[in-house]
This record gives C-alpha cells, structure tokens and sequence, in this order.
C-alpha cells in the first residue's frame, strides 16, 4: 500500500505508573484535543483513570474523551498479557479486529483521525511495544499516513516537572562540524513549542568555537550568541568575565541599539527570531569590526566554508 505524505499526527500514552497529573501535563503540552481510551474496561485502582474520573478532569483541561471499548484487548488477550505472552496477545487481538463491531470503532477512529484533530490513543502499558494500542496506531498509520508519536514514558514514570528540566542541546565547532551550527538554532527554537510549559535550554557556548586559534573564538562565541538569543536562548555555559560578551547580551536583552555594533547584533537576533538570515544591508562592510561579524554570520550559517584565515578572505 503507498501511503499519501500528511500532517496528520497520532499520540499514545500509558499511564502505568504514571500519575493522574503528569498523564495530563503531556496531553496538555501536546495540545491533544481528544483523548480516546481503548481499554476494554475503563476502570482502574490508580486515581483519576477511572471512565468518569479522566473525563471530569480532561474536561477541566479542554480535552474531549472518548472511550472506544471494542477496540479494547478482549478478555484472554488481557490473560496472555499478564502471563508475558505478547504474541498469543497479538494473535487473539487482530483476530478481534475482524469482528463486525471491532471495524466499526477502527472506522471511527479513522474518520476522527481524518478530520484533523490531535488524537491521543490510551492505554494502561507504559511501552508502547508491549501494547495492543501499538497495533491500533500502525492501523490508522495503514489507512491515513498519520504520523504516531508515543510520549515521554519516563518523565510520566517519575512524574518530573517540565519546568524543572534543563535540556542542554550539543554546540558542535565551526571548525569540521559547521553544517550542524545552523541546525542548533533550529533546535533551540523548536524545543520551546514542544511542551508547554517550555522547558529551561542551556548551551555551552564556547564549543562552536573549539579548535577554533584563540584570537577568533570570542567573536564566533558572540556572534553565535546572538542568533541563539534571536531564536529564545535565556541560559549558558559561558566566559562570565568577557565584557564584549556581556555588552552583546544587555543589548540584545534592553533592545538597545544607542550604537553601530549594538544594532548590528540586534539586527542579527531579530532576523534569526523570525526564521531569516541576516543581511548584508545592515552592517557597515567598511567597518573592520562589522565586515568581521557580517563574515562570521556565513560562517554559522554555512554559507561559506570555515578556515582559519576567514577574516582575512
């Protein structure tokens, strides 16, 4: 079967072990709009998982519910799941989706996967793999495209906060791993929007310059800084004693552009804020100063080739 490229993305979730808020949390920051439950019984010893209990309180959080019971695991399915035998449990649930009613409910959820809306699929395993919703996603996968992502098991296990993590994303150099330097940007700017709330990024941010003769390191460091400001960079590993470093960050910070170099650097910031690439315009090329930052610009971007010689090019 060839399967058309779509937008349309499929969740799934368990909640063993899990509390009944973290399960919430990653809907939320999903931005799923239903959640369909597909256990046979919806029914549960863990709080807030029980059929009325988990619709009052997705309800609180905008959330839909809706509780497909025949796309469930049927009784002995469940028996094989508890006694580790995961293929008799395969076995006895495809042969359960031939049945009339079980193609009813697929072409249901079908028809609601088709219509746009963030659908979340849950279950009771916390690996995916180990789950009859894995065969339920790769179904509506088969019949729609739809993109599946399972989220975080472990952060629901531990029931970590988002805003107590600190995801430090790898600064690679400029100097034999250049072509990566623009897609840091790219992630520090796409992490932001995959939760919410956002969690807290932190770089190191003297690595894009490692291996990089000494008197060019602060520049490319700055000029890298600058972009990663642009894109929502609040926290890093840096040199707390390079001034010019410290002047880059408040103007950026205060939107102070009272002198040239100032603007330049909020120039930088404000293209790569809204996806585009600084140019050639706003710098003064017959400033030494500005013609050495426009250079360094193309060289994170990747646009030109780094040596060490750069500046003098």
């Amino acid at each position: 079967m060839t399967v058309k490229k779509t937008k349309l993305l499929l969740f799934t979730i368990g909640y063993e072990k899990a509390k009944s808020d973290a399960v919430l949390r990653e809907l939320a920051a999903a931005k799923v709009d239903i959640l369909v439950d597909v256990r046979a019984v919806a029914a549960s010893r863990r709080p807030g998982f029980s059929k009325r209990q988990l619709a009052a309180s997705l309800d609180e959080h905008g959330i839909a519910y809706l509780h497909l019971r025949v796309l469930g695991t049927p009784k002995e399915g469940r028996l094989a799941a508890r006694a580790g035998n995961l293929d008799e449990l395969f076995r006895i649930f495809e042969a359960h989706l031939k049945t009339a009613p079980a193609q009813e409910e697929l072409d249901e959820l079908t028809t609601l996967i088709r219509s746009g809306r963030r659908v979340c699929l849950l279950c009771y395993e916390r690996d995916v793999a180990h789950c009859h919703r894995s065969r339920l996603a790769g179904l509506m996968h088969e019949r729609t495209g739809v993109r599946i992502e399972n989220l975080i098991p472990r952060m629901l296990e531990i029931d970590f906060p988002m805003e107590n993590l600190i995801i430090d994303p790898l600064v690679l150099t400029v100097s034999g791993c250049q072509q990566y330097c623009p897609h840091l940007i790219e992630t520090v700017r796409t992490l932001q929007y995959a939760w919410d709330p956002a969690p807290v990024i932190s770089v190191g941010l003297s690595n894009v310059s490692n291996a990089v003769p000494n008197e060019n390191r602060p520049l490319i460091n700055r000029v890298y800084l600058a972009m990663l400001m642009g894109v929502g960079l609040q926290m890093m590993i840096a040199n707390p004693f390079d001034q010019k470093q410290n002047d880059v960050i408040r103007w950026i910070e205060t939107k102070d552009t009272s002198n040239p170099l100032a603007a330049v650097y909020n120039k930088i910031a404000e293209h790569t804020c809204i996806g585009e690439e600084p140019q050639m315009e706003d710098f003064d090329l017959f400033d030494p100063e500005q013609a050495a930052i426009w250079k360094t610009t193309q060289i994170l971007l990747n646009k030109v080739i780094y040596a060490d010689s750069y500046l003098m090019n």
